[in-house]
């Protein structure tokens, strides 16, 4: 399954920074993969939920008449 290889691997450099001494979150959209992917957000959930257990992360819902106030400044690796 690709999500859950990709969750996978975004765990293993996490860990492999959060080891060098960087401190690493991950913020997820609620409904990665659910739109127009056709995921199932209880399946999506699960491989989030097993694939990221050694990681901070965050799962982030914006209801539908809140507005996200975008930072403007970026940064390029």
């Amino acid at each position: 399954d690709a999500m859950r290889k990709a969750f996978n691997d975004l765990a293993y450099h996490m860990t492999e920074s959060n080891n060098c001494g960087n401190n690493m979150s991950l913020a997820i959209p609620y409904g990665i993969g659910c739109g127009l992917g056709g995921g199932d957000w209880d399946v999506v959930s699960e491989i989030i939920y097993d694939e990221l257990y050694n990681v901070e992360y965050r799962i982030y819902k914006l209801n539908k008449r809140s507005r996200p106030k975008w930072n403007t400044s970026f940064v390029f690796l």
